[in-house]
């Protein structure tokens, strides 16, 4: 145990403490703002020989705990394949999510080039190698409220052709 005072420990759910947060076993945490907080919290429930038993997060797991002593197998493996189940959408999801950031990653890469092709074909070269373009202010909502924009390329030519059109009212 880090800390003298986690020698006194009563809570049979308690991990640990660290960064104003208290961890109990099966991933639950109580986030305080300050360590007096903590300190408090650790005293009235964690440390207390009938305060933890006071506490809803123990509470909670003594319930879990008592549900599972007394279920049978055939529940328990249901609950494992239910289990199974949750863990590969989980790894589906995250699949998903690291597909979606390959995305943004690539669009942002598509508008810096974009930017970069604009600046210096229609910008001013300030120095060797160094192009500025002033653009006026530039309001997201209002423009694409106003505008749509389409992109594509010419098969013939190979440039792209983007045209801002005023969306019908």
């Amino acid at each position: 145990m880090r800390d003298r005072r986690h020698a006194y420990v009563k809570c049979p759910f308690f991990k640990r403490e660290r960064d104003l947060n208290i961890r109990c076993e099966g991933g639950s945490r109580v986030r305080m703002n300050s360590k007096a907080s903590i300190d408090d919290w650790l005293s009235r429930f964690c440390c207390s020989g009938e305060g933890w038993q006071r506490c809803t997060i123990a509470r909670q797991l003594r319930i879990e705990y008592e549900e599972a002593d007394e279920m049978g197998d055939a529940e328990l493996n249901m609950l494992r394949g239910k289990m199974v189940q949750k863990q590969r959408e989980i790894k589906r999801l995250r699949e998903e999510l690291d597909n979606a950031n390959k995305a943004i990653r690539q669009m942002n890469r598509s508008v810096d080039s974009i930017i970069t092709v604009a600046c210096t074909v229609h910008g001013e070269e300030t120095s060797p190698g160094t192009f500025v373009l002033r653009l006026p202010e530039i309001r997201i909502e209002e423009t694409l409220k106003t505008y749509a924009v389409f992109a594509e390329k010419d098969p013939e030519t190979g440039e792209y052709v983007v045209t801002a059109a005023k969306r019908k009212p």
